[in-house]
């Protein structure tokens, strides 16, 4: 063990593992997220709103308009093996419900038109692949790269990312943005270009869904909040508030309303809300907890993120990126606290993909609080568990496992034993409400808190013997102060290197 410490501890070695473990994950999720299209294309259909997606940009792109009637009455087979539910208003428009332009017209048709329906779940798999490329620029900086690369593994190949891998949603495109905006963040405060590709970003966001306002006002306050990025504050946070207009003057033109998704006449989206405390107190818990649409259950390598957020507040730098992250996703989430999908519909945790950067944050913390046998050794078997059912089960047991509407869930049945049950274990809190077990939903919180906090205290009880102490690392500046900038100068203009001769003591 000594001999192999010793050689981690030399640069050239370290440097030269770290890139081969890099290139290995990237290789790695390449071919997940190639394979997920690829046998989607074969095997699987567009699913719930994705037909609306499709058929919209269709419409405007060969028709020249939003009629469309005619798409599905005569869909694409390769498509929609099955019958279609039929889902647009009396004038043959796209429903009120489902109404999101962006997404079908800018990125799925021209997909659609150079690759077919293949073309369409490449693209949006390759989307998937850049946010994470993103993220992954993100995560170094605070965490190294070893780091990074494990968390963005782990992500990338666990419930909700790698289940929604070729997932014609908007969220995709949205978590794209974000997670752009992230990556550039430290830069905005010393260049106009990169705040202006912020703004881009910010200002798509409303475009892509206009549920996304709180997001994108919450994730520029969030990436301004650190007073050196402020030089160029109104390209930041312009862009959300000038693309959120832009919607709304669309809106206007075309169907007569400001929003996208609600008229007056239509009440189906806003009768889904509850906002009864019972749903606000019972959401957060599904998103984790629930059998049918949690992630946890599916990829119980999540609970390593709750060990990273207690890691992270142990220190002023962790207590800062925390606040952070609350500033930038709390308000979105907070509305799908009342939102009209309980646990975030299906497949699992579909609208909460745009917080997956929150996610990787504070799972790349616990994966660097990790210390000692006990703690590896749980982790370890946790991401086995997450990568085994979200990598097998849906090439095993067939795509359609992953669209857990309310019901039974498919893929913990499918595992069923006659003696063992596992979805038993969690609570099904997408159940009709009173159906559904408080025993269950506080023993499987308590599970989970109990195995959290066994990594926790094994890791902190190594640490404080000294093995290797922890330690956050703070972000480097990413704005030259004057005399740095002075300095620079003199020691590149002529004669530089014979002053310093002179000067040296």
């Amino acid at each position: 063990m000594s001999g192999l410490r010793a050689r981690w501890d030399d640069p050239a070695v370290r440097q030269r593992l770290t890139r081969l473990l890099t290139a290995s994950v990237a290789v790695v999720l390449i071919a997940w997220y190639g394979a997920f299209a690829l046998e989607r294309y074969d095997s699987s259909h567009l699913y719930g709103d994705e037909p609306e997606y499709f058929f919209t940009g269709e419409s405007v792109w060969e028709d020249g308009d939003l009629d469309l009637r005619n798409q599905f009455l005569d869909p694409d087979l390769r498509a929609f093996p099955g019958p279609l539910t039929f889902k647009v208003d009396p004038a043959g428009g796209p429903s009120p419900a489902n109404f999101m332009p962006t997404n079908g017209v800018v990125l799925v048709q021209p997909a659609n038109a150079v690759g077919g329906v293949l073309g369409v779940y490449l693209l949006f798999a390759a989307m998937n692949l850049a946010s994470l490329l993103l993220l992954f620029i993100v995560l170094r900086r605070t965490f190294g790269e070893p780091v990074a690369a494990l968390a963005i593994l782990l992500v990338g190949l666990s419930v909700p990312l790698a289940w929604h891998a070729a997932s014609v949603w908007t969220e995709v495109p949205a978590l794209l943005a974000i997670s752009g905006v992230l990556a550039i963040a430290p830069r905005i405060g010393c260049s106009a270009r990169a705040a202006t590709v912020a703004g881009l970003a910010l200002a798509a966001l409303p475009w892509l869904h206009q549920k996304y306002l709180p997001l994108a006002v919450g994730l520029a306050v969030a990436v301004l909040l650190p007073a050196a990025r402020r030089r160029f504050w109104p390209l930041v946070v312009g862009g959300p508030l000038l693309g959120f207009a832009g919607t709304v003057v669309f809106s206007y033109a075309t169907r007569d309303r400001w929003n996208f998704t609600i008229s007056g006449s239509t009440e189906e989206i806003s009768s889904a809300f509850d906002g009864s405390l019972n749903r606000f107190l019972r959401q957060p818990l599904a998103w984790f907890l629930d059998q049918t649409r949690g992630s946890i259950p599916l990829s119980p390598i999540w609970i390593l993120a709750g060990v990273g957020l207690v890691f992270l507040l142990r220190f002023p730098r962790g207590r800062r990126i925390v606040a952070t992250l609350a500033v930038a996703f709390v308000p979105f989430l907070v509305v799908y606290f009342w939102g009209p999908f309980l646990a975030g519909d299906s497949p699992p945790g579909r609208e909460t993909l745009p917080a997956i950067p929150a996610l990787a944050i504070m799972l790349a913390a616990g994966i660097s609080a990790l210390r000692g046998v006990l703690a590896w050794t749980v982790t370890a078997a946790l991401a086995a568990v997450s990568l085994a059912i979200t990598m097998i089960a849906p090439f095993r047991l067939g795509f359609d496992i992953m669209f857990n509407n309310v019901g039974r869930p498919k893929v913990l049945d499918s595992l069923a034993t006659a003696r063992f049950t596992p979805a038993d274990l969690w609570p099904q809190m997408t159940a009709v409400p009173g159906q559904w077990s408080v025993s269950a939903l506080l023993m499987s919180l308590i599970a989970v808190l109990a195995v959290g906090g066994v990594i926790y205290q094994a890791s902190r009880a190594r640490a404080a013997e000294g093995a290797r102490p922890w330690t956050l690392a703070g972000e480097p500046t990413a704005r030259l102060r004057r005399a740095e900038i002075a300095d620079g100068l003199r020691a590149v203009r002529p004669g530089a290197g014979r002053r310093a001769r002179r000067e040296a003591p």
